[in-house]
C-alpha cells in the first residue's frame, strides 16, 4: 500500500495569487487611497492659508506705504539686494525677524545668512524639498506685471481689477531660498503656464495649481485654465476678460 501524501502546510496557487491580490488592492481603495486624498486636501487648504496670508500682508504694506512692495530692492548699481518678503515681515506679525534682518548687507550676508527662522507661511506644508529655508512662493517679475521690479505699484494702477490679477504662484520644488531676491519671471511664469519644456514647475495640488490674486483671493485652478488664460492673469493693465467658471 502506498503511503499517504503529506499535505503541504501553505501552499499558493496562481489563482489564490490573484484573488489575495484583488483582495489587497480593494482594502487600499476602500480605506487608504480615501486616507491619502483626505489629507492632500488638507494640505492644499492650509497652502492656500498661507498664500492668503502672504497677500494680506502685501495689502498692509500698500496701506502703510502707499503701494505693494517692489520684488526687489536692489543695491547702489540696481542689482537685486532684497527680496519682498523681507520687508513684509512686520505685516505678518514676524517684527522681531524683520529687525534682527539687516537692508544694510544683502540678503546672504553675515547678518542675514545667520538668521534661522522663517515664516511659515513661506512654505507648502506640501513641499518635500529637503531645505527648510526654500520659499514655496513666488513672485512674477514684469513690466506688466504687479511686481515691475524696484519699483512698487499702487492700487489705481491694476486696471485689471485685483480679482484678476495674479500676486503669488506655487512652485514645486524651489530651491529658492525665503531672502533671496529671485522669483519667476513673465516669459516663465508662461512657460510654465504651457508647460515647456525646461519650464519651472508649478505645485499640483488635488484640485490643481494654487494661484493668489492681489484682492487677497485664492483660486485653485485646472492647467488647462492657466494654459489659456494665465498670460492675462499675469498683467495688471491689459484689458484682457477673465472668463471665470461658475
Amino acid at each position: 500500500m502506498n503511503a499517504p501524501e503529506k499535505k503541504r502546510p501553505f501552499q499558493f496557487s496562481l489563482r489564490g495569487l490573484f484573488i489575495f491580490t484583488a483582495i489587497v488592492s480593494l482594502v487600499m481603495a476602500v480605506l487608504v487611497v480615501p486616507w491619502l486624498s483626505s489629507k492632500q486636501r488638507q494640505l492644499q487648504d492650509r497652502c492656500m492659508d498661507n498664500v492668503h496670508l502672504l497677500i494680506l500682508a502685501i495689502q498692509g504694506y500698500h496701506d502703510a506705504r502707499g503701494c505693494f512692495p517692489p520684488a526687489y530692492i536692489p543695491d547702489a548699481n540696481g542689482r537685486p539686494m532684497h527680496s519682498w518678503r523681507a520687508p513684509v515681515l512686520p505685516y505678518m506679525c514676524w517684527v522681531s525677524l524683520y529687525d534682527a534682518y539687516n537692508f544694510g548687507e544683502p540678503w546672504n550676508g553675515p547678518n542675514n545668512r545667520a538668521l534661522t527662522e522663517m515664516p511659515l507661511y513661506y512654505r507648502c506644508p506640501a513641499a518635500d524639498n529637503d531645505d527648510p529655508y526654500t520659499t514655496s512662493y513666488v513672485a512674477v517679475v514684469g513690466d506688466e506685471t504687479l511686481w515691475p521690479g524696484s519699483r512698487g505699484v499702487k492700487v489705481e494702477e491694476i486696471t485689471d481689477g485685483l480679482s484678476n490679477t495674479i500676486a503669488l504662484l506655487e512652485l514645486a520644488d524651489s530651491d529658492i531660498h525665503w531672502t533671496e531676491p529671485r522669483d519667476l519671471t513673465f516669459d516663465e511664469a508662461v512657460a510654465a503656464f504651457e508647460g515647456r519644456p525646461g519650464a519651472p514647475k508649478l505645485e499640483d495640488h488635488p484640485g490643481g495649481v494654487v494661484v493668489g490674486f492681489a484682492d487677497g483671493s485664492v483660486k485653485v485652478l485646472s492647467r488647462e485654465f492657466l494654459r489659456k488664460h494665465g498670460k492675462a492673469m499675469l498683467t495688471r493693465a491689459g484689458g484682457e476678460k477673465i472668463p471665470w467658471p461658475e
